[in-house]
């Protein structure tokens, strides 16, 4: 009887434990991509939006030498590969949408400003692309860089009447290609060889601090 008792008493404690660990487990993996960025509330408060977040994993290693290169050709492995166990692959489509995929393309209308708040292993960020002018576009940018074990880096909060980076003057719209960009590691003075190592990792918010009249 005292053991159904001590059994009975054990399960009325343990059921509420049950619940509120239950709980703590569907709130931690409950918490949306976009929450990645630990300044967003400052961020909002200021007037920004975020546009487009997302992430990308780089699983694929590829490594080229001179002689590959001249051909637009590289191939998925060590630059020690003996040449007859190289399968190579053209840079043009195939390399290219492996080291640097496309994400998405925004069109902002100004005055405002473009920010990214980004978290990177092994080196992999976000670059952006004005698709009228081809050129490369400067947001302002945060950055969090996973080494030794844990996030280095600081994220600001966003102040409009000091900010440059990323200005969008009025009037103008500006519509920019996002891309996700492995880093590269680069001996080609040496032994010739140009790669990109896997694995790398990008997760990333595009926001729009819009100014008055922008959008």
């Amino acid at each position: 009887m005292n053991n159904a008792k001590m059994l009975y008493r054990n399960r009325l404690v343990l059921f509420p434990m049950i619940v509120f660990t239950g709980f703590l487990f569907l709130l931690t993996f409950s918490i949306p991509a976009g929450a990645q960025n630990p300044n967003s509330e400052q961020w909002g408060r200021t007037g920004g939006e975020m546009i487009l977040s997302g992430n990308h994993n780089f699983t694929t290693s590829w490594t080229s030498d001179s002689n590959s290169r001249q051909k637009g050709l590289y191939w998925s492995g060590s630059f020690y590969d003996a040449p007859d166990k190289r399968q190579y692959t053209p840079w043009e489509n195939a390399v290219k949408n492996s080291v640097a995929p496309n994400k998405g393309q925004i069109t902002v209308r100004g005055p405002g400003t473009i920010g990214l708040f980004q978290r990177t292993k092994g080196g992999a960020g976000i670059v952006m692309r004005n698709t009228e002018t081809k050129s490369s576009f400067a947001p302002w940018t945060n950055s969090l860089n996973w080494r030794n074990d844990k996030w280095n880096g600081t994220v600001k909060n966003f102040n409009p009447q000091t900010q440059f980076w990323g200005f969008i003057p009025a009037n103008s719209v500006v519509t920019l290609d996002i891309e996700a960009l492995m880093r590269s590691y680069n001996n080609m003075m040496n032994t010739g060889e140009f790669a990109f190592f896997a694995p790398q990792e990008v997760t990333y918010e595009i926001w729009f601090f819009q100014g008055e009249g922008g959008r």
